[in-house]
């Protein structure tokens, strides 16, 4: 029996608007501008009539997430304590500003502090609305990267960005459309890339269509509007009027992946930039969860995720979502927002049965009988430091708040968000989805490296034994032998793959590396120059390609290759790097120092980079100038007995003098 304190009403209540007894009746067709013919027209077209909801949205974190850093949008400090000093990796990061913009730079240095190399980046958009933190977007020709460091206003200051303490991926992180779908209005990927978008077109923060969905009807109705308006504007989607259970869909576009405990993977055959507001994102996206749920950790973007936990989801059907707390175009930090705003919110459905809270801790609520301070606690999200947010799975408060705190999960096991939609899925669908889910956590993350990887290759098996040609099910178990370094089984479970679907660009592509990783260049060479036919854009096609050709010793055309790639992407430390180890095998000593270094200084932990550069400067006698570099290569692995000879050798007959401290070579000279 359910407890009256628990009692929900089974409806949505916005707070701008009286609340109803009847759920929103389920609609007998889809809004008109769900269609993919209809076209996004911009924010612009919208502010002529909702200049006022317009320009409150303009102060909300939505409409704050991404826009270009420039005077009027500074608010860092980029004259003092604008440095990180990532001693222990022998990293310093400063951020400064002038002239030439704003700029992050990286430098790498040696064990007694001179500077090896650095890499000066300039900082072209914020991500992010400065609420909890400010991340920073890079990049050139259209590609863009993630910076390593941000910007927290609750520390104040500069740190690693989130997931950067743990693994640093330096300017080397694609922001690719899955990152960007969320942090802005529309950004449609250069056709064949992850991360290269057209500059003309890329908006300032998430505008009305994101919620609304495509504005080209409403916007051709109104702009002649008609004698006597019409009761129900079917060419524009109002969240409100969508049914229970299907409004939070358009919220859960973003706001549905918690990415400490959450996957989410996208369907077969789908883009989630054709998902319109009104559709099932469930038709775009089968979400998975670990179970189960742990109390007290959770991440900054999986507001949804929590709410789908809590009891007021579950037995309201659905009727209880973010928009019965959140006027999403008002700010939840304005000023003049009343303090009670979300204990009103409460009292529409428990309005009959007083707070239970001791009087003592009442009194010291602020405001009194406050309902989100014991239901809804705040912390510090896994994946955002210096900051606290609220932890949206409602629930009864601890009965102490003293009470301990599991900082480990009972249980690594994957389950579906939304189970119905889930099985509901056609073939083996349901089982390669999940199996992809259990990969990504088995590669992304520490605490999934306890994921056993017989639990992917389990589903995917009996996906086999039910469909024997699912071309992806072949992939994804080829991946699996890779990463288990299983390169023999790899290879027949990805030509499988291509056999089944030979336009199968990750299988041919993968295929290829499995080949180069057992020297069979020649059979690799023909795969990869069609990897690099079909996606031209993508940096690792002629980075494999150029390596296919130099063990075929073909060095010239490799050569010719990175070259070509290298204007394209004149910042990737791969590219780069392998241009420099062909400099340094053709005994071209001085332009592979100055490649090397360039590569280094982008990305300061690829030991074969440092080893490089300190074997051609022995080549070229240059044995002061190689001890840095052989320390760093050492720094990076110690226990490697050829490295320990290397550092001997630059050490062997050197002058005993100091390091030339700041000594630099910027990898933008």
């Amino acid at each position: 029996m359910v407890s009256p304190r628990w009692r929900l009403l089974l409806i949505a209540v916005a707070l701008l608007s009286c609340a109803t007894c009847s759920r929103s009746p389920a609609p007998s067709r889809l809004p008109r501008n769900a269609s993919p013919s209809v076209r996004y027209v911009g924010a612009r077209s919208c502010l002529g009539c909702h200049r006022d909801i317009g320009a409150t949205y303009a102060a909300t974190g939505m409409g704050r997430a991404f826009y270009p850093l420039d005077a009027t949008t500074a608010v860092e400090d980029f004259t003092k304590d604008n440095r990180v000093e990532l001693r222990a990796d022998g990293i310093i990061y400063e951020m400064s500003s002038g002239g030439g913009g704003y700029l992050m730079r990286q430098s790498v240095l040696d064990e007694n502090g001179a500077t090896l190399a650095v890499a000066s980046e300039k900082i072209l958009f914020v991500v992010g609305s400065g609420n909890h933190s400010r991340s920073y977007l890079t990049g050139a020709n259209g590609y863009l990267y993630q910076m390593p460091i941000c910007w927290y206003p609750g520390k104040p200051g500069w740190d690693l960005c989130p997931g950067y303490e743990l693994r640093n991926r330096f300017f080397t992180r694609e922001a690719d459309g899955s990152c960007l779908f969320c942090h802005n209005a529309r950004m449609p990927l250069v056709a064949g890339t992850t991360n290269r978008y057209d500059a003309a077109s890329i908006p300032h923060g998430i505008d009305c269509e994101r919620c609304h969905g495509p504005g080209e009807l409403h916007a051709a109705r109104w702009a002649n509007p008609p004698p006597t308006p019409p009761e129900t504007d079917d060419t524009i989607v109002n969240p409100m009027k969508l049914p229970a259970g299907r409004r939070i869909h358009v919220c859960l576009q973003c706001h549905l992946g918690d990415a400490d405990a959450s996957e989410r993977v996208q369907r077969s055959g789908t883009d989630l930039m054709d998902f319109r507001p009104g559709e099932p994102l469930t038709d775009f996206v089968d979400a998975m969860t670990y179970d189960p749920p742990m109390e007290d950790r959770f991440a900054l973007g999986g507001q949804g995720d929590r709410l789908l936990l809590s009891r007021c989801w579950r037995e309201s059907g659905g009727a209880i979502d973010c928009l019965t707390c959140h006027d999403p175009h008002v700010t939840v930090y304005a000023a003049d927002r009343p303090a009670d705003r979300y204990r009103v919110a409460c009292l529409t459905c428990h309005a009959s049965h007083p707070c239970s809270m001791p009087e003592a801790d009442r009194l010291r609520s602020s405001p009194a009988d406050d309902c989100v301070s014991c239901h809804m606690r705040r912390n510090e999200p896994a994946d955002q430091r210096f900051t606290t947010f609220t932890d949206h799975w409602i629930r009864r408060r601890l009965s102490s708040p003293s009470s301990p705190k599991a900082t480990h999960r009972a249980s690594l096991d994957l389950v579906p968000i939304f189970r119905a939609a889930h099985d509901g899925y056609g073939g083996v669908e349901p089982e390669i989805n999940l199996a992809r889910a259990f990969i990504v956590k088995r590669t992304s993350s520490l605490e999934g490296e306890a994921i056993p990887w017989s639990r992917p290759e389990g589903l995917l098996r009996f996906a086999l034994a039910r469909d024997p040609g699912s071309a992806e099910s072949w992939y994804l178990l080829g991946k699996t032998a890779l990463a288990r370094a299983d390169t023999a089984e790899a290879i027949g479970d990805l030509r499988e793959a291509l056999g089944r679907d030979p336009r199968h660009h990750h299988a041919r592509a993968n295929l290829a590396a499995a080949l180069l990783a057992t020297g069979r260049a020649a059979e690799a060479e023909p795969l990869l120059r069609e990897s690099v036919r079909e996606a031209p854009s993508d940096p690792s096609g002629p980075s494999d390609l150029s390596r296919a050709l130099v063990l075929m010793g073909r060095e010239s055309e490799a050569r010719e290759i990175l070259e070509g790639a290298i204007l394209d992407h004149p910042d990737n430390p791969t590219l780069l790097g392998n241009l420099g180890l062909l400099h340094a095998r053709t005994g071209r000593h001085e332009e592979a120092v100055t490649c090397l270094r360039r590569a280094g200084a982008l990305d300061p932990s690829a030991v074969e980079i440092w080893k490089a550069i300190a074997s051609s400067l022995l080549a070229l006698d240059r044995r002061p100038d190689a001890a840095g570099p052989a320390r760093r290569a050492l720094r990076l692995h110690p226990s490697d007995p050829d490295l320990r000879a290397l550092l001997d050798r630059a050490l062997a007959g050197a002058p005993k003098v100091a390091p030339r401290a700041g000594q630099r070579i910027d990898s933008k000279s």
